[in-house]
């Protein structure tokens, strides 16, 4: 679980890196919105989830 969480953050700039190089509409889109929503799901972990008790 520990790994996951570790990994998640460095996948997620990865896409967003890659969707920058990518050329197909469509697929440059998906990798973005992984990406982003990767980053925004480690925000929320980091700074909501210790907020609850």
């Amino acid at each position: 679980m520990g790994v996951l969480v570790m990994l998640f953050p460095i996948v997620s700039i990865i896409l967003l890196v890659v969707s920058f190089f990518i050329r197909q509409k469509g697929i440059r889109t998906l990798t973005f919105c992984f990406g982003l929503g990767g980053i925004m799901v480690l925000i929320f972990f980091y700074f909501v989830f210790p907020l609850v008790p």
